[in-house]
């Protein structure tokens, strides 16, 4: 299956996985999200036992097999694809670049002087799948070029995906994406979005700079950042558009970059300690994401003429 295309169709099988998880978080069986969740499974071989919660399977274990997926994809764009040319590698670094900085820096101000800073990370986050998705609902108005801008985000933790050899990245990659795809992000986001609202405190004073970093950060920042950075890398003929793009079109995809999700709540319960500052995180992941998806589709549709319009 093309990359685009699963991307898009998953992107909306993640978004049913987390409404069902807050639905139910939300609901009169309340209760069973965490205890399933929090439920011990024990794995092992002989005397090599481990027992940890159903969460830890799925965040830890699970999610691997996601960082694997993306190590041989930047392997393979390495070798033969947009990553292989370093001039049309450099706008979507770049723009990846102000995407991480500039969210980064807003958490910061906003945090400054709490004990939540080091949740800087955060709002840094874009998922991928969930991004694509929306661009998808935009249909034929998005140009072809503009589709490959920064579909390979750079994360760590891909060491093994680098280091495989391309003839065998391609073929695994081609077998596990789908699983990847449809099975571990869903069960990801299944597993981590269920917040139950009623619990979370948006106004306590310690909270609200938390929300208001990663709300500011995913909306704000993230646009900015990526439409800044590319405006002056293009303008300095650092790097080119690809053709057809123009930076209205890269304004969409900034829009849309801030929807952190998955990779922002993966984030968040690696920032956060506190179950407090972890719920407040995931609802403003919930809030920002949606805020950028919407302000993203408006902005495609204002921005990004039909096939034959004037």
């Amino acid at each position: 299956m093309d990359f685009l295309q699963v991307e898009a169709t998953s992107g909306m099988v993640l978004l049913a996985a987390a409404a069902a998880a807050l639905l139910w978080a939300n609901s009169s069986a309340a209760a069973a999200y965490p205890a399933l969740w929090q439920m011990p499974v024990d794995l092992g071989v002989g005397a090599l036992r481990v027992n940890e919660p159903l969460r830890f399977w799925v965040n830890d274990g699970l999610m691997t097999l996601f960082f694997l997926l993306v190590g041989l994809e930047i392997r393979r764009e390495m070798h033969e694809g947009a990553l292989a040319d370093i001039k049309l590698a450099t706008l979507p670094a770049i723009a990846a670049l102000g995407g991480v900085l500039v969210p980064a820096l807003i958490y910061t101000v906003f945090n400054a002087n709490t004990t939540q800073w080091r949740g800087w990370a955060v709002p840094t986050a874009t998922d991928i799948a969930f991004a694509v998705g929306v661009l998808a609902l935009l249909g034929k108005r998005v140009p072809p070029g503009l589709r490959i801008l920064g579909v390979h985000p750079a994360l760590s933790g891909v060491i093994a995906g680098l280091l495989t050899p391309v003839s065998e990245a391609r073929r695994i990659e081609h077998r596990l994406h789908p699983w990847v795809a449809f099975g571990v992000m869903p069960l990801f986001a299944f597993a981590n979005a269920g917040v139950n609202l009623s619990n979370v405190n948006l106004h306590s004073d310690a909270i609200l700079p938390l929300v208001g970093g990663i709300v500011a950060g995913l909306v704000v920042g993230k646009p900015v950042g990526i439409l800044l950075v590319t405006f002056l890398a293009v303008r300095f003929n650092w790097c080119a558009l690809p053709e057809g793009v123009h930076h209205k079109h890269v304004a969409v995809i900034a829009c849309l970059g801030g929807i952190g999700f998955t990779m922002s709540i993966f984030i968040s319960q690696l920032a956060f300690a506190d179950e407090a500052g972890l719920m407040a995180a995931k609802v403003a992941i919930l809030i920002g994401s949606s805020a950028a998806a919407v302000v993203g589709l408006i902005a495609g549709y204002v921005w990004l003429k039909a096939p034959g319009a004037a």
